[in-house]
């Protein structure tokens, strides 16, 4: 996600990535604009759009639940997602704390209080925003 060029289908933008590895993916799913049906047709392949007699090894299969997908973030993934979700002040927390995916999954309020130093207030927005992504919201 780091090339563009500005095209539209029908009033729609086009986005069109193969990098499966790019650190901003969840948007997707829980970005105001690019979640919503009206504005964004997604489509994810789960396996390979071609038929072939290549000798090459399928691709590894990409992760569909919002948990699978939590899970393999890297600290910059989590920071990405806290900023998108308007959680700027706890992301440079959660980084300074290097906060994987699975931390955050396995996190609860009273490790975000006590152990990464979150107010009581910050950690349960944090919370909040995990369980709403891991929801599907």
């Amino acid at each position: 996600m780091r090339f563009s060029t500005l095209y539209s289908l029908c009033g729609r933008a086009v986005v069109a990535t193969f990098d499966l590895s790019a650190v901003n993916l969840h948007l997707f799913r829980n970005d105001h604009w690019l979640s919503n049906p009206k504005d964004v047709v997604v489509l994810e392949l789960t396996e390979p759009a071609w038929q072939g007699g290549t000798t090459c090894a399928a691709p590894a299969p990409v992760p569909t639940s919002p948990r699978s997908l939590m899970q393999g973030w890297r600290v910059d993934a989590v920071v990405s997602w806290a900023v998108a979700r308007d959680l700027a002040g706890p992301s440079k927390v959660l980084h300074e704390n290097a906060v994987n995916g699975q931390d955050l999954l396995d996190a609860d309020e009273d490790l975000m209080v006590k152990g990464l130093r979150l107010t009581p207030f910050a950690a349960r927005k944090v919370l909040r925003a995990r369980d709403e992504f891991l929801g599907g919201r």
